[in-house]
């Protein structure tokens, strides 16, 4: 057997049946909203750490590349090719 509306709800008239849509829209609006909003905290997060992330690789190849240089520097000095 089946249910209807018209015996779950009593008084169940259009009007009625429209306004709890309609809550129910505003509840699915609000909470799309909040989603949202969580969404692009999250993603501004994400942003700040890649870029300091970026930073710091950066500082880490300059170092790599200076070390190298200094041990280029010093084997040109000990091998006499300065």
């Amino acid at each position: 057997m089946t249910h209807s509306t018209k015996t779950t709800y009593p008084n169940n008239n259009h009007e009625s049946r429209i306004t709890r849509l309609e809550v129910t829209i505003e509840n699915i609006n609000e909470s799309l909203k909040q989603i949202n909003n969580k969404i692009d905290q999250n993603s501004t997060q994400i942003n700040n750490k890649i870029d300091k992330l970026d930073n710091r690789i950066w500082q880490i190849m300059f170092f790599i590349v200076s070390g190298f240089a200094a041990l280029l520097a010093v084997m040109a000095h000990g091998f006499k090719w300065l």
